[in-house]
């Protein structure tokens, strides 16, 4: 293509994930791949992507990678106040004064459902402490997902659904930690949008989590899909609350 037109031919956000080879994605797979063995630049937003992509590229060709980025809509650290957080628990049948986890994400079957099930089983855990969690998101698994939760107690646990962007950013501001296991997770929007509203975050360490969270800085990651260890760092900051300001 660059040598027809003459031009350099650049290719953002490239993916070539080795499960999409086969069956339904298995034409799209092929198409990334030829795009991907003619681009003279990659712009590359997930360094997880890197190894796929590498091997496919000419020796000419370059990969730029960007840094975690979010339109400038999303920078909600002032626009929230201590009464709208208040407002949105309150009418939410929430309790003030108890310490509020968060997630945001999807309801489907895969990766999205198994992440939810361990972050119930991880929750299961800390049943000796107080707290109480907002679940946002809809999807087909969400019935399944519903009696899933329902041991930890419906005084602790809200499913609100999907929600409009601003309402998404209301909630996350009114919450105090976002908790997502993240078993083969690509990147995770939802959980760099919970820290552009202020929210320390305990997430797994899987595909490009590592590059957003700064770990014991701005969250925790855990080893993927080990429930004792994802359990014991939600507790470290269920019950320090100064630190887990510190990382918000």
């Amino acid at each position: 293509m660059s040598c027809f037109f003459g031009i350099q031919y650049l290719v953002a956000e490239a993916s070539h994930a080795p499960k999409r080879e086969y069956g339904l994605w298995a034409r799209g797979h092929s198409a990334a791949e030829q795009a991907i063995r003619f681009a003279d630049h990659i712009i590359s937003l997930n360094p997880a992507d890197a190894p796929c992509i590498t091997p496919l590229l000419k020796k000419t060709a370059k990969i730029t990678p960007l840094w975690p980025f979010l339109p400038n809509k999303w920078s909600f650290s002032d626009q929230t106040s201590a009464n709208d957080g208040l407002r949105f628990l309150t009418q939410n049948g929430l309790d003030p004064s108890v310490t509020t986890l968060a997630v945001v994400a999807m309801m489907r079957d895969g990766d999205k459902y198994a992440s939810y099930c361990a972050l119930a089983e991880a929750l299961d855990h800390l049943s000796d402490l107080a707290w109480q969690l907002v679940i946002i998101g809809d999807g087909p698994t969400r019935q399944a997902l519903e009696g899933r939760y329902a041991p930890l107690g419906e005084r602790r646990i809200k499913f609100l659904g999907a929600l409009r962007e601003d309402e998404v950013a209301t909630a996350l501001k009114s919450s105090d930690l976002f908790v997502w296991p993240a078993i083969n997770e690509a990147y995770g929007m939802a959980i760099l949008e919970a820290q552009a509203t202020g929210l320390p975050v305990v997430a797994g360490d899987s595909g490009g989590v590592g590059q957003i969270i700064c770990n014991g800085k701005t969250g925790i990651l855990t080893q993927e899909g080990n429930i004792k260890d994802f359990a014991d760092a939600a507790r470290s900051l269920l019950i320090e609350p100064g630190r887990r300001s510190a990382m918000g």
